[in-house]
C-alpha cells in the first residue's frame, strides 16, 4: 500500500511541477518525457523514459498474455477438467500468441518518411561521442547482454517445460 501512495504522490505532484515548468505541452501525453529531457538531469531522463517505455510494453505484453493464452487454458483446465500436456501451459501459450500478435501486427507495416528521417537523427552519433574504443565497448556490452537474455530465456523454457513432461 504504501509503494501506490509514492507512486501516486509522484505521479500527482509531477504534473502539477511539470506544469510549473511549462503549462503549454502539447499533446499533455507526453509531459513526463518532456520534462525528461528538458528539466532532470541527463542520467534521471534516461531512467524516467526507460521506466515509462518499459511499463508500456510490460502492460501490453501483459495483457496480451492473460487475454489470449492464461484465459483459454485456464478455461480448458479449470472449467472442462481437461489435463493439458506440459507444452499447452498457460505460460507457453501466452509466450506463443503474444509473439504471433506481435509479429502479425508488425508484417507489412511501413514507417512514414517522416518516422525515417526521425530515426535517423535518433540514429546520428555525435561527434564528441565517436570515440572508437568507446564505442566497441558498448557494442561488445551490448551484445553481451542480448546474448545473456537470450541465453537465460532459452534456459528458463528449457528447464520449465522439459522436466514437467517426465
Amino acid at each position: 500500500m504504501g509503494t501506490v501512495g509514492v507512486l501516486y504522490l509522484f505521479l500527482t505532484f509531477g504534473a502539477f511541477t511539470i506544469n510549473l515548468f511549462n503549462p503549454d505541452i502539447r499533446p499533455s501525453e507526453v509531459a513526463f518525457i518532456w520534462a525528461a529531457q528538458h528539466v532532470l538531469a541527463p542520467v534521471l531522463g534516461v531512467m524516467v523514459v526507460t521506466g515509462i517505455v518499459a511499463a508500456g510494453l510490460s502492460s501490453a505484453s501483459s495483457f496480451l498474455a492473460l487475454i489470449l493464452g492464461v484465459t483459454v487454458a485456464s478455461l480448458l483446465t479449470d472449467v472442462a477438467g481437461a489435463h493439458l500436456p506440459v507444452w499447452a501451459d498457460p505460460v507457453f501459450i501466452g509466450l506463443l500468441l503474444s509473439t504471433a500478435a506481435t509479429w502479425t501486427a508488425d508484417r507489412g507495416a511501413e514507417p512514414t518518411p517522416e518516422a525515417r528521417a526521425f530515426r535517423g537523427r535518433l540514429l546520428t552519433t555525435p561527434a564528441t561521442d565517436r570515440d572508437p574504443r568507446k564505442l566497441n565497448g558498448t557494442r561488445r556490452i551490448a551484445t553481451g547482454t542480448t546474448a545473456a537474455f537470450a541465453a537465460a530465456g532459452l534456459a528458463l523454457l528449457v528447464l520449465y517445460g522439459i522436466p514437467a513432461a517426465f
